[in-house]
């Protein structure tokens, strides 16, 4: 929400035994796409969009060839 300084994406990147994990916070209720790029110009959607049932979610992320930028992008 633009209006609210709370209300900021925050995004890391983890190490888990399960792999490495995107996670970000979420609004409960809301959908979310996870989106990769490999140079900014074009994006593509990683897997289905994500239903945020809690504050946090996550996604298991894929050892690329190369240099890969992640973003997340909240559907509703």
């Amino acid at each position: 929400h633009p209006a609210d300084a709370s209300s900021v994406l925050r995004m890391t990147i983890q190490a888990t035994p399960q792999g490495t994990r995107l996670v970000w916070n979420t609004e409960p209720g809301s959908i979310y796409q996870v989106q990769t790029s490999t140079g900014l110009s074009t994006w593509n959607a990683a897997g289905a969009a994500r239903f945020a049932a809690g504050k946090t979610d996550s996604v298991l992320l894929t050892a690329g060839s190369g240099m890969e930028l992640y973003r997340i992008v909240k559907i509703r």
